[in-house]
């Protein structure tokens, strides 16, 4: 289990009244901090105590409900400074930050040290976001009229708020009433830059993402729309807004999967025939250039799912099919450079049961081994899994946990240095219609060590359309601080 070095919330609260308890147990304030830029001074006044939050109702663990927003919790505004730990002032520290419930309603940033299983809470108020800042020296928060940030240097806890331009923003949902505050990705070296901009975090493994992709130098989004029918594919400028289409919906193709390069700004398109019917894999794979909107290589026949460029920008790994609905639990290379192939053969002799699959397959940060999830006929027979390529050993350091007992893997997220993962167990597998139940969120090293439990929350979600409101942990919650390189 994680170990809480800060006392519980709850203790603080009395009948909705405010009453001291010790050091302040989620973030103590300190006033009077120097304002810069908005013009308008933050809140001066130090808190004793949290007035009482207004419980919100519990959700049916039903797959499908109406949303209920939830009611408001009344808790301090962003204060001047926050009293944080030590070790959350080291960048290069493998800090997992995430999205908690608090005993009587409301919302808390947790902040985890995984080395340690150290845990560090702040309550949330009247915010629409969190996100690292690529620095990772500063973590911010998105101000609930989204017209705002603030930023927190994690040396000194120090809160600067930035107003920044309704285009900074522009790429987040804002139609859900009252949502609980969303991970977000920010790019620039500052709010203040031109070229400042939130939006969703990029795809991760099994996790929901939005549709739209940063470059790797930040200069293009890439935007991948797609309905029951049809797809299209677009490339915008960030600074001067200027939209490139490289794909259209009525050309015959259907675009499955789109990925940046890491090492130039060429991007890589997965396309199927376009059918009246649901396919999971297609049967081109073609490189644009967005600078001139145009096609600089084009992979005909090459049926798969779930394009990843290797981190030297050499290779794209996806997983193999033999046709558009036949997947092969098999992941394959191409070298763009060569337009050659190959494919681990192996693991149609390891993973040959009946009902046996393979999913979500990556990179290691460092390019030297693949991870990927797979399962077993029954939940509870699933496990992450890294195999190297040269060596072709598989190793499966989730095996035997006591918490894998009537759950699977659903999605998991490697931490920028490739020492350590984050996951998530549910009592249903991925292509399971009933994804009700709760949701165990957890953390440990990639060799197996250190396990830590993240617990289970409530959280309210988009699916297909249509709020709904179940019982899990917040998973799509999870950020990593993105400084830690290996």
């Amino acid at each position: 289990m994680c170990k809480h070095t800060v006392l519980p919330i709850a203790l603080c609260l009395l009948a909705g009244a405010a009453i001291s308890c010790g050091p302040a147990p989620t973030g103590a304030i300190t006033p009077a901090a120097e304002w810069t830029r908005s013009g308008t001074p933050m809140a001066s006044a130090v808190p004793t105590g949290r007035p009482a939050p207004t419980k919100s109702p519990l959700p049916t663990p039903k797959a499908t409900v109406p949303y209920i927003p939830p009611s408001r919790p009344t808790l301090p505004a962003i204060p001047d400074r926050y009293d944080l730990p030590d070790w959350l002032a080291d960048p290069e520290a493998a800090t997992l930050m995430t999205l908690a419930t608090g005993p009587a309603g409301g919302y808390l940033l947790s902040f985890i040290h995984v080395p340690t299983g150290e845990e560090f809470r702040l309550p949330l108020a009247q915010v629409r976001g969190y996100f690292w800042m690529p620095d990772g020296e500063h973590f911010g928060l998105l101000a609930e009229n989204a017209r705002s940030v603030y930023l927190v240097n994690t040396a000194d806890g120090r809160v600067t708020r930035y107003d920044i331009d309704k285009r900074a923003t522009r790429f987040i949902y804002v139609g859900l009433p009252n949502p609980p505050p969303e991970p977000l990705q920010a790019h620039g070296a500052s709010p203040a830059a031109d070229d400042f901009l939130l939006l969703y975090p990029p795809r991760r493994h099994g996790l929901p993402y939005y549709p739209a992709f940063l470059s790797a130098d930040g200069r293009y989004l890439a935007r991948h729309l797609f309905e029951t029918a049809e797809a299209s594919v677009s490339v915008e400028e960030v600074v001067s807004g200027r939209t490139t289409q490289l794909t259209a919906a009525d050309d015959g193709f259907y675009d499955l999967d789109v990925a940046w390069s890491p090492t130039a700004n060429y991007l890589a398109v997965l396309q199927g025939v376009a059918t009246d019917d649901f396919f999971w894999c297609g049967g081109r794979i073609r490189i644009y250039d967005p600078a001139e909107g145009s096609v600089i290589a084009s992979y005909e026949e090459r049926y798969g799912r779930s394009l990843q460029w290797s981190p030297d920008g050499r290779y794209i790994l996806y997983q193999e099919c033999s046709d558009a609905y036949d997947i092969r639990n098999v992941p394959c290379l191409l070298d763009w450079h060569s337009g050659s192939t190959s494919c681990l053969d192996e693991f149609d002799s390891w993973y040959a049961q009946p009902h046996t699959f393979t999913v979500y397959f990556g990179w290691m940060p460092d390019g030297r081994q693949i991870s990927y999830l797979y399962y077993g006929a029954q939940v509870g027979q699933a496990g992450l899994c890294f195999v190297d390529w040269a060596g072709r050993t598989p190793s499966c350091p989730t095996a035997g946990l006591a918490d894998l007992e009537g759950n699977d893997i659903i999605a998991y997220d490697i931490s920028p240095d490739g020492r350590y993962v984050a996951f998530l167990l549910a009592p249903f597998s991925p292509l399971s219609d009933d994804r009700s139940g709760p949701l165990i969120g957890a953390v440990m090293g990639i060799d197996g060590s250190g396990y830590c439990r993240l617990g289970e929350e409530r959280w309210a979600r988009r699916e297909w359309g249509q709020t709904v409101q179940v019982v899990e942990f917040p998973y799509h919650a999870m950020l990593w601080r993105p400084a830690v390189r290996p």
